[in-house]
C-alpha cells in the first residue's frame, strides 16, 4: 500500500506508511498530503520517525477505520469517462436474475445492445475529454478505441502514479493533441518511452525538475507548448533539439533566479513566441541576442530592479507586442499606476497589449512625449534605447508642451452636445484590468457619483479608487479629486478617457 495516490475527503495524498504506533492502540496511515497545509509534521510522533516527507510538514497519521471510512477509490480512465460523459437516461436496463449460493434470486440488469453501442458512439464524438479530480488511477489497455475524436485530455489532479501509464494513454490516443496532468504527482518513473506527435502538454504543480522533465518531452519531437508552471524547474540545462519546436514555454514560479539562464536556454529557438517567467525571483533582464520570433513576455511579481530591464525587452528584434508586468514592485512603488504604464509603452515601441490592455495610438503619443518631457534632465534615460529615435520623432524635449490646454481650446472642433459627453472608461485597476466601457455622461454629474458608477462596472471600492481624465491634446492626465465638483470642471472632450485606478 506504501506509495499509493489516494483520495480522502476530497484531499490528495500519498500513503507513506502503515503499521503501529507506540503508546497508541490498532493500525495507523502515514499520509503525505498534496496540499502541505493539512500536514502536521514530517513523520514523526514523540521522537520516533515513522515515515519522511519529502516536502517539510506536509504529513499525518490517520487511524485505519477512519481512513477507509474517508477513502474514495481509484478508477479505470474508462470508467471515469463512460461515468462522466454516457447519457445514463438513455440506458435500457432489462431485469434478469441469478441463483445464489443459498438458492436465493439475486436481480441483475443487462444493457440492451443497442444503448451500448449508442453511448459508445457518443464517447466516440468527444474531441475534449475532461477528467479533472475523478480519481482516475488505472489506465486499462484497450480503452482508448472509444476515442476515435478525442484530441484534448485533461487529467488533472488523478490518482496516476506511473510515468508508464502516461505512454498507455499515449499509445490508446494516437490523434491526441493536448495532455495536461497539472497535479498528479507522478513517482514512478518512464520506463517504456514512446513516440508521439502532442502539440501541447502541461505539468503544471508536479513537484518536477527539469532532470525528471527531460525523458518525459523526449517522447514529444513535434511539441509546442511546455507548461511547467510551479515546479522546480530552475536548471535549464535541456539539450536543444528537444524544444527546437516550441511556440511558448510556461515558467512560472519555478524559483529561477537569472534571466540568463532561460535566455541560453531558448534565444536560439527558431519557433519560440512566448515567454511566461511570473513569480520568479529574476531582477534584471538583459538582451544579449536571439529571440527572433518573441512577441509575447510574461514577467508579472518578478523582483525587476530598474527600468533598464524594460528597456531591454525593447530591443529584441521579434518585437515584444504584448507584455505582462504587473507586481513589479520596485518599479510600481515609486509612481501612480498611470505613469508606470505610460514609462513601459514609451520605452517599447511594439507594445500593443499591455497588462491585458490594449494600447491606443493615442496613448502611445501621450506616453512618448510624457517619457521626454519627463526625463530631459535624466541620463539614464537620454541614454537609454529609445531616446534618440523619440527625439527625432517629436524634437527636443524643451519644445514639447505639457501645459493643460483651455478649455475653448479643448471643446472646440469636438461634436459635444451643450449638457452631455460620451467618453471611454478604462480600469488600470488590479481586479478589472483592460475592462472598459464607453458612457454617455452628463456634465452636470459630480465626480462622487461618477465613482459609485465605476465602483459598479470594475468592482472598486470607491474610496480605494482613483479616477484621472485623458484628453487627447493633453500629455498630463487630469485628477478628478473633488468628489463635489461637477466633472465639467474637468474640461473633457469626446476624444478624452477616463481612468479607473487603484488609490494605491
Amino acid at each position: 500500500m506504501e506509495d499509493t495516490r489516494i483520495c480522502f475527503n476530497d484531499n490528495l495524498g500519498t500513503v507513506r506508511w502503515t503499521g503501529s504506533i507506540q503508546g497508541k492502540e490498532g493500525i495507523w496511515v502515514g499520509i503525505e498530503w498534496d496540499d502541505k497545509t493539512k500536514g502536521k509534521h514530517s513523520g514523526s510522533y514523540e521522537g520516533v520517525q515513522y515515515f519522511v516527507t519529502k516536502v517539510p510538514d506536509s504529513g499525518s497519521f490517520l487511524k485505519e477505520p477512519a481512513f477507509l471510512a474517508g477513502l474514495k477509490p481509484g478508477v479505470s480512465i474508462e470508467y471515469a469517462i463512460f461515468d462522466k460523459y454516457a447519457d445514463k437516461n438513455a440506458m435500457d436496463f432489462t431485469e434478469t436474475y441469478v441463483p445464489t449460493v443459498k438458492n436465493f434470486k439475486k436481480p441483475i440488469e443487462l444493457v440492451g445492445t443497442e444503448k451500448i453501442q449508442k453511448r459508445q458512439e457518443q464517447i466516440s464524438n468527444l474531441k475534449e475529454i475532461a477528467l479533472q479530480s475523478c480519481c482516475v488511477a488505472s489506465i486499462n489497455e484497450g480503452f482508448g478505441k472509444h476515442l476515435i475524436s478525442c484530441e484534448i485530455l485533461l487529467l488533472d489532479k488523478n490518482l496516476i502514479i506511473s510515468w508508464n501509464q502516461v505512454s498507455q494513454i499515449l499509445i490508446e490516443i494516437p490523434q491526441l493533441h493536448t495532455l495536461s496532468l497539472a497535479g498528479n504527482l507522478i513517482e514512478q518513473p518512464l520506463t517504456n518511452p514512446v513516440t508521439h506527435a502532442l502539440s501541447i502538454l502541461a505539468l503544471n504543480n508536479m513537484r518536477l525538475n527539469m532532470t525528471s522533465v527531460i525523458p518525459i518531452i523526449s517522447q514529444f519531437p513535434q511539441l509546442q507548448e511546455l507548461h511547467l508552471f510551479k515546479n522546480s524547474c530552475n536548471d535549464l540545462n535541456v539539450p536543444i533539439e528537444l524544444l527546437s519546436n516550441l511556440k511558448l514555454l510556461n515558467l512560472e514560479d519555478n524559483n529561477i533566479t537569472s534571466w540568463q539562464s532561460i535566455s541560453d536556454q531558448c534565444k536560439h529557438l527558431p519557433y519560440l513566441e512566448k515567454i511566461i517567467i511570473n513569480s520568479n525571483p529574476i531582477r534584471q533582464l538583459q538582451y544579449d541576442g536571439g529571440f527572433e520570433n518573441l512577441s509575447a513576455l510574461s514577467i508579472e511579481n518578478c523582483d525587476l530592479f530598474d527600468w533598464k530591464s524594460i528597456e531591454e525587452i525593447g530591443k529584441i528584434p521579434g518585437k515584444i507586442k504584448e507584455l505582462r508586468m504587473a507586481r513589479n514592485l520596485n518599479l510600481t512603488e515609486t509612481m501612480r499606476l498611470s505613469l508606470f504604464r505610460f514609462n513601459a509603452v514609451a520605452r517599447i515601441g511594439s507594445l500593443v497589449m499591455l497588462n491585458g490592455s490594449a494600447v491606443r495610438s493615442q496613448e502611445r503619443i501621450e506616453a512618448e512625449r510624457y517619457y521626454l518631457r519627463s526625463n530631459a534632465d535624466n541620463p539614464d534615460a537620454v541614454n537609454a534605447y529609445r531616446w534618440g529615435e523619440l527625439v527625432t520623432k517629436y524634437g527636443p524635449p524643451s519644445e514639447i508642451s505639457c501645459k493643460v490646454v483651455s478649455e475653448q481650446d479643448s471643446l472646440s472642433g469636438q461634436n459635444l452636445s451643450k449638457n452631455t459627453i460620451t467618453i471611454m472608461i478604462r480600469s488600470l485597476a488590479r481586479v478589472s484590468a483592460g475592462k472598459e466601457f464607453k458612457k454617455k455622461l452628463l456634465l452636470s454629474m459630480n465626480v462622487g457619483d461618477l465613482k459609485s458608477m465605476c465602483s459598479k462596472l470594475f468592482g472598486v471600492q470607491t474610496n480605494e479608487m482613483k479616477l484621472s481624465f485623458r484628453d487627447k491634446g493633453n500629455i498630463m492626465p487630469e485628477f478628478l479629486d473633488d468628489n463635489l465638483k461637477n466633472i465639467g470642471y474637468y474640461i473633457m472632450s469626446d476624444d478624452g478617457e477616463i481612468w479607473v485606478e487603484d488609490l494605491s
